[in-house]
């Protein structure tokens, strides 16, 4: 199925000869239509393109709330994210999230380049307006099947619902779940022959801008969650996380209240493909120690040989030096073979092979040599290289 139409109508058109700019995630500044108005220079909210890598996450957040004392924003960019899994596994119910772009920023490089001025990302568009009717309000592209952070939807609510596929210009669409620039109605095709392009009018380009109720960045990402979005924004502004149980462990998540006081709940293991995906180290750090203090013989083996897992080699190694440790258990070498039958079957993820096979190797090694002494205790030896017993 295609991907969503994203337009852009405040892209620089570079000049002959000059090579256009490409984003990371392979998103190419959409070109002018013909009749689409620009958004005046200085209405594009210059103060957030300050440079905020070398400062702290408090200067960056006292900056951004004193400016809005003089009437900058200090929410400017909405980001549209799918709450909702559907019944034949597609995201829907596409949910909205203010931020400031600033701490954003701070919080990961990756969007202090989509938001530079060039791209499409960095663009122009009205947060108040609704999500946009010309744009899929689902995917079926969401890699992420498990996704703990996305609601379930209701077996009876489906039945009530029809989903409408929506049509989708070939030269807008948006690959690889990235983040795109809010669509913006299309203009009237221009009555000129040939492909001459319309040259934008100031005084009208000033209309259009006016027109706009609040004026700031609209992004809609693809292949995040909600839950798990609202809760790096909040990350991106305390440094706080309130990580949920793992379903794996048969807990009652916490409830999403919109008034507490504190961080809201979102999964260890979507916060970590989040980081990941926008190499954010430390709250990849902060995500597995999560998941690792989340493990026990009970649920150690749903884990390792899940799909999530055989993605990821450091959270792979992490759960397989526990399960060495706690090899032994009863539980799990009761509840292995069912896995083990699981894997013959073909139903376990690539990789799977491997972790049985180290297993295997662990509990048959030959035991170590006795004493040459008769002693009842087995053989140590030294390493002259690091001078260690072993």
């Amino acid at each position: 199925m295609s991907d969503a139409e994203s337009v852009s109508v405040n892209v620089k058109v570079p000049r002959k000869g000059k090579k256009v700019p490409r984003s990371r995630s392979g998103v190419v500044p959409q070109r002018p239509v013909a009749g689409a108005s620009v958004v005046p220079a200085d209405l594009r909210l210059g103060a957030q393109a300050v440079p905020v890598v070398s400062r702290s996450r408090d200067e960056v957040q006292r900056t951004a709330l004193l400016a809005s004392v003089v009437g900058q924003p200090f929410e400017d960019v909405k980001f549209w994210v799918f709450s909702r899994r559907t019944l034949d596994g597609a995201a829907d119910t596409p949910l909205p999230l203010l931020a400031n772009s600033s701490l954003i920023r701070k919080a990961s490089l990756h969007f202090g380049f989509l938001f530079t001025a060039g791209f499409a990302e960095s663009g122009i568009a009205d947060m108040d307006a609704p999500y946009p009717s010309t744009r899929l309000s689902f995917t079926e592209f969401y890699d992420y099947a498990s996704d703990s952070d996305l609601e379930d939807q209701d077996e009876e609510a489906s039945a009530a619902i029809e989903t409408v596929s929506l049509p989708v210009d070939e030269d807008s669409r948006v690959h690889d779940g990235s983040p795109a620039l809010a669509d913006e109605e299309k203009p009237p095709e221009s009555s000129g022959k040939g492909k001459q392009r319309a040259t934008p009018d100031k005084s009208k380009d000033e209309d259009h801008a006016a027109k706009i109720a609040k004026p700031g960045k609209v992004v809609f990402l693809e292949d995040i969650a909600y839950a798990t979005w609202k809760a790096f924004i909040v990350y991106a502004y305390l440094g706080e996380l309130n990580f949920a149980p793992l379903r794996s462990e048969n807990k009652t998540r916490p409830s999403r209240c919109l008034h507490s006081h504190g961080p809201p709940p979102c999964s260890p293991k979507s916060m970590y493909r989040l980081a990941e995906k926008y190499d954010i180290v430390d709250l990849k750090q902060e995500a597995l120690k999560s998941i690792q203090s989340k493990l026990s013989p009970h649920n150690i083996l749903e884990e390792i040989f899940s799909t999530f897992t055989s993605l990821y080699p450091a959270v792979q190694a992490m759960e397989l030096e526990y399960l060495h440790a706690h090899g032994g258990d009863t539980g799990i070498q009761a509840r292995l073979p069912k896995w083990l039958e699981a894997m013959e079957d073909g139903h376990l993820p690539k990789g799977a092979a491997g972790i049985v096979a180290s297993l295997l190797a662990k509990y048959t090694a030959p035991p170590p040599p006795p004493s040459p002494y008769g002693c009842n205790t087995t053989t140590s030896m030294y390493c002259n290289s690091c001078r260690r017993t072993y």
